[in-house]
Order: C-alpha cells, then sequence, then structure tokens
C-alpha cells in the first residue's frame, strides 16, 4: 500500500488525500452531531421520566411525614393527658407529687415508638436556670442536659414537629429523625415523642396519590406505576392494585428481575409496542426506577424511545444525502484543484531534464513568485553554493594530505578485512614501502605472523566495542623492536555501520627505554627506603623503652612524694607532742619538787595549814596542767596515727567527713600555726561516707599546702575555705582560696606531672597531679578547677558517697 501511494502522480495523492480527509470530515462531524443529538434526545426523556418520579416521591414524602407527625403527636398528647390525671389527683391530695411522678417515670419508660424510638421527658428547672432529664432510656435521670443544642431547641419550641440527622456512635451514617413536642405548663416538663422517619412511617392510601400519578402523561406509551420487592403491585394504570407479578404481565416481571437489586437507576430493554397486533414490533424501551425504603416501595417509569426519536430519524435521512451530493461535488473540484497545481511542476521536471544534459551548469529561468518559484530560486542557489563547496573541498583534501604527509606519527586507514586503504608518507618512511605495494594488503604481508596476529586482534577489539582504543603495539623492524603508542577508532558510514578502522601510532621506544631506567632506579630507591625504616622501628623501639622508663620514674617520684608528705608529717607532729610532753614532765618535775619538800615539813612536823593549803593550790594548779599537755599530746598522737595509717594502707571504711577533715587540719597544725591563714569549714556533721579515708586526707593536706605554698606567696593572711555537701548520691567538695590565683594559660597544665611555677622555691609539681590520679583513679570521681589572676582558686571535687573496699 506504502509503495503504491508513494509512486502515485502528486494530483493522484492531492486527489486522493483531499478526499480522504474531506469524507473523515464529514463523517465525523455527521456523527457527533448524530450522537450529540441522540444523547439530548435521550437525556431529555430522562428528565422528564425523573420530574415525573421526583413530583411522585415527593407527594409519598410529604404523606409520610404527615403521617409521622400525627403519630408522635398523638402520642405526646396521650403522654399529656395522662400527666394532666396525674397532676389532678396530686392537686386533690389523692396521691403525693413524688409518687406521681414515679408513677409516671415508670409508664414513660416503658413506651416504645416503632424500632428504636421512645418517650422522653425534661423539666426546666427555671429557679436554677437547667434543664434536667426526668425520663430518657440512654441518660440518667437528673442528669443536667442545660448544653445540648437539641434539649435547647425542644425547650424554644415547647410545642410542635421537628426532624433533624442524628447518628449514634455505633452508626456509620446519619439517618433522618423526627419529633413532636409538648408542654406541660403546671410542672414545666418537655414532653417529646421522637423516632426514626424511616421506622415510623405507615403504609400510605395508594388512592391519596393516585390522582396525581394518573396527571402525568409521558408520550402517548409511557406510564408510572409501583411496585413493592415482595413483587405485589402498588399501584398500575391498567392492573389492579395488590396483584402479584408472577401471576400477570410479562413486562412487569422482566423489569421486577432487573430492579430489585438495584434499587435507583435506569434500565434498556427490547420490548414488542403491540401496535400491530398481527406482526411484532420490537422496539427500545427506557425504565427509571427508584427505591423508597421506608415503604419498600419500586416506583418506575417507562416508555418507548422512538416516540422522542422522531427528529434524529430525519437528521439521519438528510445527512446521507447531504454527504453523497458533498462527496461528488469534493471529487470533481479536487481533480480541477490538483491538475491546476501541478502543471507548472511538470514544466520545472521538464526543464530539468534539459539541464541536466549540460551537467546542470545552466540555471533555470520562471518568473512565477510561488513555491515553484521559490523552488527553482533556492535551486539556482544551491548550484552556486555548490560550486564554492567543491572548490574548499579539493583544498581542504589538499591540506588533509599535506598533514597525513608531514606528521611524525605513522597514520593508516583499513577496512574491516584488514586491507589496507591509505597510508601517510611516515609509514612508507618507517616501513620502507611504497603506498602502492600496501594498499590492498593485510598486516600479513608485512609483518611476521606473530605480530601481524596481534594486529589483527587489536582491530578486531575496535569493531567488537565500536569506539576508539588505545593500546602499546610492538613491530620488529630490522631485527629491532619498536614500541608505539596506537589509537585505534572505527569510521562509520550514513547507517551508522562501520566501514573502516584507522589508527595514528607515534613511537615510544625512547620513552619506554627511559621508563625502564627510572624502574631499576625505583628499585634501588625502595631498598634505601626498607634499610631507613628498620633503622626507624628500632630507634621507635628504644623510644617506647625510655617512655616506660620515664612512666616508672614518675610513679617512684609521686610514691616519694607521698612518702616525703608523710615524712614531714611526722617531724612536725613530732614537734608539735615535744611542747606539751616537755610541758607535762616539767610539771611533773615540779611536783616532784612540791612533795618533796612538804614531806619535810611534815617529818620534821613543822607543817602549818597555811602552807598544806598553798601545797593543796599548787598541785592542783600542776596537775591540771600536766593533764591538759598529756591530754593534748594523746589527741595529736591519735590524729597523726589515724591520718599515718590512712594513708599508708588504702582501704574502704566508714568515716565522718567533718571530723576527718579537723583531724587532717590537726595533723597540718604545726605547718599552719605560725601562718596568719584562717581556716572556713561549712559541712554538716551527719556526712558519712563509705572511702578510703587516706587518699581523702591525702587531697586536702596537698590541697592546704599548695594554697601555703603558691596561692599565698608573700599574702600574709589569706582565707581557706572548705565546703562539704551531700547531692544525688555524691559528695561534692569545694575547697576555695583568696589568694593570687592561676593564670589562664596555665590552668589546662595543673595536673601534668612536674609542671610548677615555683620550682625555685621547693615546688616538685607533683602535688595536684597527685590530687588528680586520687580523685579520678582511687576515689572515682572527677575535679574541677576555676581561678582568675588575684581572685584566688575554686577547686570542685565530685566523688561517689559509698565505694566499696
Amino acid at each position: 500500500m506504502k509503495y503504491f501511494f508513494n509512486n502515485l502522480k502528486i494530483k493522484y495523492k492531492l486527489l486522493l488525500i483531499y478526499s480522504s480527509v474531506f469524507l473523515v470530515i464529514l463523517f465525523t462531524s455527521g456523527y457527533i452531531i448524530y450522537s450529540n443529538v441522540k444523547v439530548q434526545i435521550e437525556n431529555q426523556i430522562v428528565e422528564e421520566l425523573t420530574r415525573s418520579i421526583d413530583s411522585i416521591t415527593n407527594t409519598i414524602d410529604a404523606l409520610s411525614k404527615d403521617n409521622s407527625k400525627k403519630r408522635l403527636e398523638e402520642i405526646t398528647t396521650k403522654n399529656r393527658q395522662i400527666m394532666d390525671y396525674y397532676y389532678n389527683l396530686y392537686k386533690n391530695g389523692e396521691i403525693s407529687k413524688k409518687e406521681a411522678l414515679e408513677d409516671l417515670d415508670k409508664f414513660f419508660s416503658k413506651q416504645k415508638i416503632g424500632k428504636s424510638g421512645y418517650l422522653a421527658v425534661t423539666h426546666n428547672d427555671k429557679k436554677n436556670k437547667k434543664y434536667i432529664i426526668i425520663t430518657h432510656p440512654f441518660l440518667s435521670k437528673n442528669e443536667d442536659v442545660t448544653n445540648l443544642e437539641l434539649v435547647q431547641k425542644i425547650m424554644s419550641m415547647k410545642e410542635g414537629y421537628y426532624e433533624y440527622l442524628w447518628k449514634n456512635k455505633t452508626d456509620k451514617t446519619y439517618r433522618k429523625k423526627v419529633m413532636y413536642t409538648t408542654y406541660f405548663k403546671p410542672w414545666n416538663y418537655a414532653i417529646t415523642a421522637t423516632a426514626y422517619l424511616d421506622e415510623i412511617s405507615k403504609i400510605i392510601n395508594v388512592t391519596a396519590i393516585q390522582e396525581n400519578i394518573k396527571s402525568y402523561k409521558i408520550g402517548s406509551t409511557g406510564f408510572i406505576y409501583i411496585i413493592n420487592s415482595k413483587s405485589n403491585i402498588i399501584y398500575h394504570p391498567t392492573i389492579e392494585n395488590g396483584k402479584s407479578l408472577t401471576t400477570m404481565n410479562e413486562e412487569l416481571i422482566y423489569i421486577y428481575k432487573r430492579i430489585i437489586h438495584r434499587k435507583n437507576g435506569r434500565i434498556y430493554y427490547d420490548w414488542d409496542n403491540q401496535l400491530n397486533k398481527q406482526e411484532k414490533n420490537i422496539e427500545k424501551k427506557i425504565a427509571l426506577f427508584r427505591y423508597i425504603p421506608q415503604l419498600d416501595w419500586y416506583i418506575t417509569a417507562s416508555v418507548y424511545l422512538n416516540e422522542y426519536n422522531q427528529p434524529l430519524k430525519k437528521l439521519e435521512s438528510a445527512f446521507i444525502t447531504s454527504f453523497i451530493l458533498l462527496t461528488i461535488f469534493m471529487l470533481i473540484v479536487t481533480f480541477w484543484v490538483s491538475s491546476y497545481i501541478t502543471q507548472p511542476l511538470y514544466d520545472v521536471i521538464n526543464k530539468l531534464k534539459q539541464a541536466k544534459q549540460n551537467d546542470f551548469r545552466d540555471r533555470l529561468v520562471i518568473t512565477s513568485d510561488d513555491e515553484l518559484g521559490e523552488l527553482v530560486k533556492h535551486y539556482n542557489i544551491f548550484l552556486d553554493e555548490l560550486e564554492i563547496f567543491s572548490s574548499k573541498l579539493a583544498e581542504t583534501a589538499h591540506k588533509f594530505h599535506s598533514i597525513l604527509d608531514n606528521t611524525t606519527a605513522i597514520i593508516y586507514i583499513k577496512d574491516i578485512e584488514g586491507k589496507y586503504e591509505l597510508i601517510n608518507k611516515q609509514y612508507e618512511k618507517v616501513f620502507n614501502l611504497k603506498e602502492k605495494e600496501i594498499l590492498g594488503k593485510n598486516d600479513s604481508v608485512i609483518f611476521n605472523k606473530s605480530i601481524a596476529k596481534q594486529l589483527k586482534l587489536n582491530d578486531l577489539e575496535v569493531i567488537r566495542k565500536g569506539s576508539s582504543i588505545s593500546i602499546e603495539e610492538n613491530v620488529n623492524i630490522n631485527n629491532k623492536i619498536y614500541s608505539y603508542i596506537s589509537v585505534k577508532f572505527p569510521l562509520f558510514d550514513d547507517n551508522n555501520k562501520i566501514i573502516s578502522i584507522c589508527g595514528i601510532s607515534t613511537e615510544i621506544t625512547e620513552i619506554k627505554n627511559a621508563e625502564e631506567r627510572i624502574i631499576t632506579l625505583n628499585k634501588n630507591l625502595e631498598y634505601e627506603v626498607t634499610k631507613r625504616t628498620s633503622e626507624l622501628l628500632f630507634s621507635n623501639m628504644e623510644l617506647e623503652n625510655t617512655i616506660a622508663n620515664l612512666e616508672k620514674t614518675q610513679d617512684q617520684l609521686i610514691h616519694s612524694e607521698k612518702m616525703a608528705s608523710l615524712g614531714d608529717l611526722v617531724a612536725g607532729v613530732a614537734h608539735e607532742i615535744n611542747t606539751p610532753v616537755g610541758l607535762g614532765v616539767t610539771g611533773i618535775s615540779h611536783l616532784e619538787f612540791l612533795n618533796k619538800g612538804i614531806k619535810e615539813l611534815y617529818d620534821d612536823d613543822n607543817l602549818s595549814q597555811e602552807e598544806f593549803e598553798e601545797y593543796i593550790k599548787n598541785s592542783n594548779e600542776m596537775v591540771s596542767s600536766i593533764h591538759t599537755n598529756l591530754n593534748r599530746a594523746a589527741s595529736l598522737i591519735k590524729s597523726f596515727k589515724q591520718v599515718a595509717v590512712d594513708q599508708s594502707f588504702e582501704i574502704s571504711r566508714v568515716f565522718n567527713v567533718k571530723e576527718y577533715i579537723n583531724e587532717t587540719l590537726m595533723s597540718l597544725h604545726f605547718e599552719t600555726k605560725r601562718l596568719k591563714h584562717k581556716f572556713v569549714i561549712d559541712c554538716d556533721e551527719n556526712i558519712n561516707i563509705i572511702s578510703h579515708p587516706g587518699p581523702f586526707s591525702q587531697i586536702i593536706t596537698n590541697l592546704v599546702m599548695n594554697s601555703i605554698i603558691h596561692g599565698f606567696k608573700n599574702i600574709e593572711s589569706g582565707v581557706i575555705g572548705i565546703n562539704v555537701k551531700e547531692l544525688n548520691g555524691e559528695l561534692i567538695l569545694i575547697y576555695t582560696d583568696d589568694g593570687i590565683g592561676i593564670k589562664k594559660e596555665n590552668l589546662s597544665k595543673i595536673y601534668d606531672p612536674f609542671f610548677t611555677t615555683n620550682r625555685n622555691h621547693g615546688g616538685s609539681g607533683l602535688g595536684l597531679n597527685i590530687i588528680y590520679n586520687i580523685v579520678t583513679s582511687t576515689l572515682m570521681g572527677k575535679i574541677n578547677c576555676e581561678s582568675k589572676v588575684d581572685e584566688g582558686v575554686k577547686f570542685t571535687i565530685n566523688i561517689p558517697i559509698e565505694i566499696p573496699s
């Protein structure tokens, strides 16, 4: 078909194209018009049927609501009369109000309306401005319902009918409910009867809507009828009401079977219109139906479509006639137009045939300004530019051959079978061959078998990949191996098919030789690097041993520092003990002297009362002095013994923090008594911890000595504060002094071993390092230091309240 169309002459192509386009447009437009008219007619039928059913439905709905309203009104009126009866009994004194209300509550609670309807009584408590539930199946008695919108509506209307939508918590959708309310003014009670509309709608008497249904005419054959889900006829214009569909009217049975499960919608079906009783006349009908659930009714309206399709048939006939006439006219006009358009084209073809005989050197001459004139004009321009490009192409080819012949790289082109199609002068020079000796031949003619095979494999790789590759190739020239870096790439035709392989090879023999020399040098360099690495590893081992020795030395220095501190403590305590012990010895000697003197007086019987009284007085004073000094010595020995033992043995035990701080400070008395520094201790007497007392004492000792040696340098009187508190299972010790402080640049280094700013005056640099190690390692806590120059220092130490042994 495509071949046939391509070989047609232009005028026949135009005729065929225009005819096809015209027919398609005409047929499409006619079909669209016909379909739209048909749809409009069907929509008109559906709208008319819908209006009829809507009117009947509205009538039925109005009757249903009226029945519901009357029934609810009857119920509320009856119950108000009953309440009025009990009210009269109460007024006459026959029963109390409480008895009357209890009887009414029982009576109202038992009433049901439909399936789920009920009676509710609400009291308008005007005194307290509240609405209170008296009777309700789902709300508690005396419940305050003032804020419920529905109750507010009941109290505002007092008497009347109301419809609303309601959804219980267990329901998925809203349903219509109705209620009727009456008001019993003596007790300010609102009596409300409520139920779902579809539960209380009574069966409507068909005679009430029969005349309304008969008034609707749908064409000449259409009518409206009502059936229920039990296949009983509720209303039909020609059939007696109440009859069953199974005993009559096949059309109703046919429709019933198709709408019983669909509820609402429309169906199309074919049926005999029985205009001619002798012959069947099957025509299409439409039936529109709607389901009324509360009555279980199907309201159905049906009519033959042909009653409304007469204009459509006339339109169809007019369209067919117009289509035939317009097609004939279009064919005649199109043939004439296509012949008129193509005649100048034939003239151009004849002139081109004449130009061909002169190698297209002649220019065409047509003076018209139409498309053919433009074609001839551009044809002449094309010939002019063709001559220019031919000249430029010859010049470019000359330049290309000049580049090929003067480059130092070997350039060649082979076909896909490996035969040479082109080589440059460098190729001839290197391989000492002439172009005519190479063209049309394979590599196997020029090179030995192994080299030719490798070159062939490289060419095949280019063909396989379909893209350029870069490879290193070695060739034997005059028994000497030369290395080349070759770039090979495919050449394609207009159909993207590989037709040739181009190669550009550059000699890299000297570069390869230089590379080998570099590799040799690298091997020597690797040996030197390995040697130096071994020496470096040996040096690292020696350095590690030196560091280990330094760490051991550091531990020994720290231990020596501790022992030195303990030695200082021993010397100081010994000095402190000497004073009270010496005073005690002096007192005892003096007492001995007094005893000797009084004994001599007594032996000589020369002891007077005054002398004896003087002896008693002096001996009491001496005994008191001896007792005081010996107690002081004992206290010093006890503190020293406890602190010394605790520092020697790092065991965990229970101790009172405040008492232990005081004992530690007492052991430092020999260092502090000659100074005017003041100690401020803030610690609860009931704080007891389970920890290592020796390290704890070491912390206090080192901090105090650090303040005396460094913080109070050149300061005669300073204040040392020790604040202790217990928080969240931790002991928080805050140590402060108001000395010279620590410079900002030294704060980060104060815990480093051997770091000191007072080395010339006896500073070892281990005091704070020992404190840091004790806090973080032994006591499992943390320490933080804050300080500013000339504002003193603040150490915050957090340690656990309990450390197991």
